[in-house]
């Protein structure tokens, strides 16, 4: 099972609608070498694989030929792997493909940074970080929490991996809880673990 969620900008204490925002070129850059510091694998796409310095001022530059002010710095998405119970089976290998299948699917339009942490053993993660200007019109991206998760889960379904939102932004930008687990979350894995067909 994978857990699909919006990260919270945790240097942000305040309670306020806009708590999972990176306001700030700061916010930005610790983001990036925090993911980066501990991570295993990286993939990007539409930026210069030159050092995580290099990533965080191509990001900047795109955002500064916008006009108009972003509203955050980035989106930061976490795909979390319960590698102890569920996903035993689940490798770094395959989690190196699935992000690679991400970042070709998602966000085509944009700079994205995927990072692989392994340093809690049942729980691998991956976060996804995208630049919210697009790189053809500098456009700032148009998304909804239900549109994101569907296509990640179009990708971990290839996986027989089930996604399962644990958190998302409602219309005023708060994030809410979601639910995080369901009656048949579990079902295609099972069926698919004991060679069972569906009635």
């Amino acid at each position: 099972m994978a857990m699909f969620q919006i990260a919270k900008n945790l240097e942000d204490k305040t309670e306020n609608a806009e708590e999972c925002i990176y306001k700030t070129n700061r916010d930005l850059r610790n983001l990036l070498f925090y993911c980066r510091n501990h991570c295993v694998s990286s993939v990007m796409d539409n930026l210069y694989a030159l050092g995580i310095e290099c990533v965080y001022d191509q990001f900047l530059y795109l955002q500064k030929r916008r006009v108009k002010s972003v509203y955050t710095k980035a989106l930061h998405f976490i795909i979390g792997f319960d590698t102890q119970n569920y996903e035993a089976d689940i490798d770094i290998n395959m989690i190196g493909t699935i992000m690679g299948l991400l970042s070709f699917m998602c966000f085509k339009e944009y700079q994205r940074i995927l990072f692989l942490h392994t340093d809690k053993p049942s729980h691998y993660h991956i976060h996804y970080i995208v630049n919210p200007v697009n790189i053809n019109n500098l456009h700032i991206c148009r998304w909804s929490f239900w549109n994101v998760a569907y296509s990640f889960a179009e990708v971990l379904g290839d996986f027989s991996i089930p996604l399962v939102p644990i958190s998302y932004q409602d219309v005023r930008g708060r994030i809410v809880k979601g639910t995080e687990t369901g009656c048949m979350v579990y079902q295609q894995k099972f069926l698919l673990r004991y060679n069972l067909r569906e009635r």
